[in-house]
């Protein structure tokens, strides 16, 4: 019987994808704790033979036997009551990438897995739990996604040596922001920092390419910007790429009510 930890191919609620080659299980190879809904205080198990098979971070469960709470879960699972396990992680590093269909989001690409529970909803849904790399627990949506912003934006603002030399644009001048983005994120990176002028022309030009046909915002003028995190992530992620100067309002207004 095999439990799916992450699916890498899905985005899920709190609006990223975990990748899993990203993952480091040395530690959870050693103490591979099975938990109830991410309670210490319910040790139902362990995990074996935790694996990577195409898209899928699989494990199988071993229940404590001697145990009538962990008995009475694994009957649930067995009668097909329970299906859904899910990763508590902590995570150092993320970057935006784009998915086919255009939509930039976060990608966590290092983290380490600190135990795996068996719970109600599937871990691609709600009950990812999720440290940061101080070892804080990221309680909510908002949480998750400053923490995963604060960590790009550390890493946009890291000087790279060039030998002041600006990055070359040699075969790609009719390149825009989103080729960018899709064939070589790494390369906008640089620009960013190596070539700021040009990167900014490109900015600008994609923003206007969309902003006459930008996400619509009809029913939802009212919304804030916790209300765009909780029922429409993606959404609020296209927002930022298609009209940036509403997404800039709502993140300004949202700052200011938690100041």
């Amino acid at each position: 019987m095999d439990f799916i930890l992450n699916d890498e191919s899905r985005v899920n609620s709190h609006g990223f994808i975990l990748v899993n080659s990203g993952g480091d299980f040395e530690r959870f190879r050693r103490n591979p704790v099975m938990l109830h809904n991410h309670n210490f205080d319910e040790l139902i198990g362990l995990w074996d033979n935790i694996r990577i098979e195409g898209s899928l971070l699989k494990a199988e469960p071993k229940f404590d036997m001697d145990d009538e709470f962990s008995k009475k879960i694994e009957g649930k699972v067995i009668r097909g009551f329970l299906k859904g396990a899910s990763p508590c992680i902590k995570f150092t590093e993320a970057e935006f990438r784009p998915l086919p269909d255009g939509t930039v989001i976060p990608f966590i690409t290092c983290w380490e897995l600190m135990e795996a529970s068996i719970v109600t909803v599937p871990s691609n849904d709600n009950a990812l739990k999720l440290y940061n790399s101080k070892g804080e627990v990221l309680e909510n949506v908002e949480q998750i996604q400053l923490n995963i912003n604060s960590i790009i934006n550390s890493k946009r603002n890291i000087p790279i040596q060039t030998g002041g030399n600006k990055m070359s644009l040699y075969g790609r001048e009719d390149w825009d922001y989103k080729r960018w983005f899709k064939d070589d994120p790494k390369g906008l990176q640089r620009l960013q920092a190596e070539n700021p002028v040009a990167f900014e022309k490109l900015k600008v030009a994609y923003n206007a390419k969309f902003r006459n046909g930008s996400i619509n915002l009809s029913g939802r003028e009212d919304w804030d910007y916790k209300r765009w995190m909780k029922d429409d992530p993606k959404g609020l992620q296209r927002l930022q790429v298609e009209n940036p100067a509403a997404f800039e309002q709502l993140k300004a207004a949202y700052k200011a009510k938690l100041a």
